[in-house]
């Protein structure tokens, strides 16, 4: 059973809006920005990709943003994670 659960998806608005949750006893809110992320709103409703992913926490939610709705997506292992970081980092790092 999942202990977070997205409450809330903003409209992307201005150059940085937000994605939070209740995890683990505490609210958490994960950044969004258009460095990172892509988003596709239709004035009605929001996409975000990729994923979001709350590694560091207890939780480890991770979870997409469709058409305005929150789809889970599976965990992933220690080792995808640090993957995935080194992914991010190679591509803000690489022109282009």
């Amino acid at each position: 059973m999942k202990m977070c659960r997205p409450h809330r998806v903003p409209l992307p608005t201005q150059p940085c809006c937000t994605s939070a949750h209740a995890g683990a006893g505490r609210r958490v809110v994960t950044p969004l920005s258009p460095n990172d992320w892509k988003f596709i709103c239709n004035g009605r409703n929001v996409s975000v990709s990729p994923s979001i992913g709350s590694w560091s926490l207890p939780c480890r939610s991770h979870y997409v943003i469709e058409h305005g709705r929150i789809r889970w997506a599976d965990d992933w292992t220690d080792e995808q994670v640090e993957r995935g970081r080194n992914a991010d980092l190679h591509r803000k790092r690489s022109p282009e």
